[in-house]
């Protein structure tokens, strides 16, 4: 009887979480089917030296690292070229939106994977389902609150931002998983990773500063002194080639000299402010993370790692380090002042180091509370708090809604026809260009209304960036891509 009562137990939670996972992702794959290219798509889906596409990717890499480089990284152009659906696809019917959602799926799906194994080495818990139900808390986290067009329905921006950030995510379980079980092959997966990730500049300060907490600083492990020291050179020579490079100083060009002072207190000033804005405007983040809490107490008797006050803190402190390295990289290059807004594709890393970070962290506060208390919770008493929560959050929601910003999934649904009609606009506009016998095209359309979950191609009336010789502006990259001499389009 009480075996049946626990495979029903089990079972159900995997079925209720699989139907929330489907209503959570649902409108993320409506949006992201209605997906257009980019200027980097375009840029990078098309053959700029005659070569084959392997030597192409080489070749484009090797240009970006000396004129045209930025936060990506030496790994992630690679990919950019590479796999760019416009290379394998040319662009034919919705072959670039279906391929952005399966590659949106994969990446969710494998980021999620990534902090599900972390919590698991880091707290040793084998119970799957409290796992899951932090992993479904984490996943309401990072896809209710935002949504980053830059990084979901643009190639380039999966290949520079969510691929690495997941490989980051993957690369900290790794060592988590290497300090318990010291195996070589772990230790060489870690290495092999993290290394990736570093060419990635807004990874290098959140491995970095992991790697030092888990096992540099750890005393008291079994790691002898050079496997601690080799992985941390590796990691921190890989992140200075990516700064150093020409092309980093060659886009920056004239637009001022780095005042690194300021440039730490608008990252600090942004950070604040954004957790700030964030906790006001989405309440039920504060919600969701109360909840963790209460499984991470729940949960206590089952760790099989003391999680102490100090985890907490380490957390905490690990991830603002984290959070504010990946972020000054991008504030020192475009000179941002206090009063500047950032780029979608930053508040993502942003976003998502915090979220991921304050989970983990309100986990193992509610685990060391139970180690203090010593009382075990009841998987009854906590669904009862669970639900008094919810209700005074509805109760806060109810009078504060206009105060409030939009719950993602939902807003996406209740915009889907103007989503469908920005993309049919667009889609108009790129088949036109196709199908012109004019080698300078011109366009005029009438305007449609203006939502985040679809970003229009791009193209304007003819901007020229002119000075380069193997990159352009989006409407030099798409007249190269389509053959044509210019393009020029009017929304009015």
């Amino acid at each position: 009887m009480i075996a049946t009562k626990r495979y029903i137990t089990k079972y159900g939670i995997k079925f209720i979480l699989a139907c929330a996972y489907i209503a959570l992702f649902v409108p993320y794959i409506y949006s992201i089917f209605y997906s257009m290219p980019a200027n980097d798509d375009f840029g990078l889906g098309q053959k700029w030296w005659g070569l084959p596409l392997v030597g192409e990717a080489f070749m484009r890499a090797g240009w970006n690292y000396m004129h045209w480089f930025g936060q990506s990284g030496i790994i992630a152009v690679l990919l950019q070229v590479l796999l760019n659906p416009l290379y394998w696809f040319k662009d034919a019917g919705h072959s670039y939106g279906i391929c952005m959602v399966v590659v949106f799926l994969l990446i969710a799906s494998g980021t999620l994977y990534a902090v599900r194994r972390a919590l698991k080495y880091l707290t040793q818990i084998k119970e799957d389902w409290i796992l899951d139900l932090f992993t479904f808390a984490v996943a309401m986290l990072l896809f209710t609150s935002y949504y980053y067009s830059d990084v979901y329905n643009w190639w380039s921006g999966v290949a520079g931002y969510s691929l690495m950030l997941m490989l980051n995510i993957l690369t900290i379980g790794s060592m988590l998983k290497y300090k318990n079980t010291l195996d070589n092959t772990d230790y060489k997966k870690m290495i092999i990773v993290g290394v990736i990730c570093c060419t990635c500049l807004m990874n290098c300060v959140a491995i970095g500063v992991f790697y030092l907490f888990i096992i540099a600083f750890d005393l008291k492990g079994n790691i002898p002194v050079k496997k601690r020291i080799i992985p941390l050179c590796l990691f921190v020579i890989s992140g200075i080639l990516m700064v150093i490079a020409p092309g980093n100083f060659s886009r920056k060009g004239e637009k001022s000299e780095i005042d690194i002072i300021t440039s730490i207190k608008v990252t600090g000033y942004q950070l604040i402010t954004r957790l700030l804005t964030g906790i006001k405007t989405h309440p039920w983040i504060i919600l969701i993370l109360a909840m963790i809490v209460w499984l991470g107490y729940f949960a206590g008797k089952y760790t099989k790692v003391h999680l102490s006050i100090k985890t907490v803190l380490i957390t905490i402190v690990c991830t603002f380090v984290a959070t504010f390295g990946a972020m000054l990289p991008y504030v020192v290059g475009e000179n941002k002042t206090y009063t500047d807004g950032f780029a979608t594709r930053i508040y993502f890393v942003e976003d998502y180091f915090m979220f991921i970070g304050a989970a983990v962290a309100a986990f193992a506060l509610g685990a060391w509370i139970h180690n203090i208390i010593k009382v075990d919770a009841t998987i009854k008493s906590v669904t009862i708090s669970c639900m008094i929560l919810a209700m005074i959050y509805a109760g806060y929601h109810n009078a504060h809604q206009y105060e409030l910003d939009v719950f993602i999934p939902t807003d996406i649904m209740a915009k889907k026809e103007i989503i469908k009609a920005t993309y049919e606009l667009w889609d108009g506009i790129i088949d036109e260009i196709e199908h012109s016998e004019s080698p300078n095209v011109e366009i005029h359309r009438n305007p449609v209304t203006w939502i985040q979950y679809v970003y229009p191609t791009g193209l304007d009336e003819g901007s020229t960036w002119g000075d380069l010789e193997y990159y352009g502006s989006c409407n030099e990259c798409a007249s190269k891509y389509y053959g044509k001499e210019s393009i020029s389009v009017y929304i009015e």
